[in-house]
């Protein structure tokens, strides 16, 4: 198989030491994770990650309404929960929509921009020891589709859903499957159906 910009993903220790070597940022060191955290989970390129604002999550219903770019799909998705303190999506966004004082933030939610988030998530993912190749914020979108195939069990219609594709063809050029692997699936059930 070919190796295409499709098939870059981070791995879950990838994306753990990425989010790690945000955090420590000591001037926007939860912001910076928090975008990472967002962008992973909901599969957003840097465009709509930096356009996010406190009207987009819903804290009582633990949603995000994903508003994407490129002519893509509206879509409200629950934040995700984990047991793992750096992976709580719901935690850590319903801390960060509160100020110092305890007031809920209005309007936008991070105050950089797009060009500046690219630098940043090079520098931290070189920091952390990833492959050059993965080093650029559209790496978070190309992850969120493989987290999102693996979980589905390569359902592409689930998983079209939740990025927002229009087409179905959008959401395929991720799913990659050698000959061997095909032919497994396939064969021991080809006849039980007939």
């Amino acid at each position: 198989m070919n190796d295409t910009h499709f098939d870059h993903k981070l791995t879950l220790d990838q994306l753990k030491a990425l989010l790690l070597r945000a955090k420590s940022d000591t001037k926007n060191g939860e912001r910076n994770y928090l975008m990472i955290l967002i962008g992973v989970c909901h599969g957003l390129r840097n465009m709509e990650i930096c356009g996010l604002t406190a009207a987009n999550f819903d804290m009582e219903d633990a949603t995000i309404i994903v508003r994407r770019g490129k002519k893509s799909l509206k879509t409200t998705q629950p934040l995700m929960r984990s047991d793992d303190p750096l992976l709580d999506e719901y935690g850590a966004v319903n801390a960060y929509l509160l100020d110092e004082n305890g007031i809920p933030k209005r309007g936008r939610l991070f105050d950089i921009k797009t060009g500046m988030v690219r630098h940043m998530f090079k520098r931290y993912a070189k920091d952390a020891g990833i492959p050059k190749a993965l080093r650029h914020p559209h790496v978070l979108k190309h992850t969120a589709a493989h987290y999102a195939l693996d979980s589905s069990k390569r359902d592409l219609v689930y998983v079209q859903k939740f990025l927002g594709h229009k087409n179905l063809s959008s959401t395929g050029m991720y799913l990659k499957v050698s000959d061997t692997e095909a032919c497994a699936a396939i064969q021991p059930n080809y006849f039980k159906k007939f």
